[in-house]
């Protein structure tokens, strides 16, 4: 007989603990770990000397998610599908004749178990009960950055998970702007249409993708101040953008993924330098006996090419400094540049900080692009081609 004894919350993070213990009076369990309705694995256990089993899954679940970056200049507000997901565990109780003497499916008490991608530190932040009581009574975006400063042309995202155990008709994105004359306005920016319970939804919260400036392009944002509505109702807690009017010749964006499942923004804007090497291995050919002086009897194999590029960040605040940790900490981090979000990979023994004052600071890695520069190929490169003519006129030049 399989008896309860310890259930995790019906919503976890993927990395950190999932603790299941059963006792069981059987020889063995074995689990069946759904990803919703499909058949993910199966685990076995065996019982202590007092019938207890005990089972952490987090690394199966971990797979089962995965972050959701926002679509290129996003103005829109989109679903998650693949950052949540509804997971099942089935357990069967075995005697030493391998038959089955009882059965459970392992569920939370009026909903099913959700998995998110993340996890958060226990010394922290408190993991007990975060997505049930901790988000739901601060209303909280999935970020830890409550303040941020963005140039124009930063693109920014904020996600949302629906905590209300409800689904709603329409949220409302809510944008109060304070301008550098001291005039203001706000009103509702973009909306969404079925806002479904425990889903989670990323919305566009940088200048360009809110279009913001072209609004009223007579004046100049100072700030501006982000939130969730349901009709009069405010469901999130109120995130402040500070606008960066200045001009800063080497800045450089970045998008990362945070611990909470979300994907936040990183600026970068002082000086650059670039680090470009390739090795290549030469060997002998076998050549005819009436080969040419162009021919050569040497060749070369095996490039490497490395190509790294190391930056300072310019002056950052206590906070944003901070804030830099979870970038060394992230899993994924894109580089907003030509047009789309580019992979690269930080360094991380290269990071340096030093300190102007006791309110400022600076940091300078290093990172690289996650290609190949000699077989990377932009996506859609045929249709852009085709779009252009440019393929058709190479076409027409060469064979006509």
């Amino acid at each position: 007989m399989i008896t309860k004894i310890i259930n995790p919350y019906d919503i976890v993070f993927s990395k950190n603990p999932v603790y299941f213990k059963l006792q069981i009076t059987g020889a063995y369990i074995l689990f069946e770990i759904y990803d919703d309705v499909k058949l993910i694995t199966t685990l076995d256990a065996y019982p202590d000397a007092s019938g207890y089993v005990t089972i952490d899954p987090r690394r199966i679940l971990d797979d089962m998610v995965d972050y959701d970056m926002p679509d290129y200049q996003s103005g829109t507000i989109t679903d998650c599908e693949n950052v949540i997901s509804i997971f099942l565990i089935y357990a069967k109780e075995y005697d030493s004749s391998n038959n089955i003497i009882d059965d459970q499916l392992l569920f939370p008490a009026g909903d099913w178990y959700r998995v998110v991608k993340g996890g958060i530190s226990f010394e922290e932040y408190p993991l007990a009960g975060f997505f049930q009581t901790f988000l739901s009574t601060n209303k909280y975006f999935l970020t830890w950055n409550k303040t941020n400063i963005l140039d124009v042309n930063q693109q920014h995202y904020l996600y949302f998970h629906n905590y209300t155990g409800a689904d709603i008709a329409q949220v409302d994105l809510y944008v109060y702007r304070k301008f550098t004359d001291g005039t203001d306005d706000e009103g509702i920016i973009v909306s969404k249409s079925n806002f479904n319970k425990r889903n989670i939804f990323c919305f566009p919260a940088g200048v360009s993708e809110l279009g913001l400036e072209a609004l009223n392009p007579t004046k100049t944002i100072e700030y501006y101040i982000v939130t969730l509505k349901n009709g009069v109702l405010v469901i999130s807690e109120e995130i402040t953008f500070v606008v960066d009017h200045k001009y800063r010749r080497n800045t450089r964006h970045f998008l990362y993924t945070n611990s909470l499942g979300g994907v936040d923004s990183f600026r970068a804007y002082g000086e650059a330098d670039y680090e470009y090497s390739v090795e290549k291995n030469m060997f002998m050919k076998n050549v005819p006996y009436d080969y040419q002086p162009h021919d050569g009897q040497y060749a070369e194999q095996a490039f490497t090419e490395k190509e790294e590029i190391t930056v300072a960040s310019g002056f950052k605040t206590a906070t944003e400094l901070d804030r830099f940790r979870e970038v060394l900490l992230s899993e994924i981090v894109y580089e907003d540049i030509n047009d789309r979000f580019l992979r690269v990979s930080i360094d991380k023994k290269s990071v340096v900080f030093w300190k102007d004052n006791d309110n400022l600071y600076n940091i300078k890695f290093k990172y690289k692009y996650n290609f190949d520069r000699r077989v990377y190929t932009p996506e859609q490169l045929d249709a852009l081609f085709t779009a252009s003519g440019i393929f058709s006129n190479i076409f027409e030049h060469i064979f006509l």
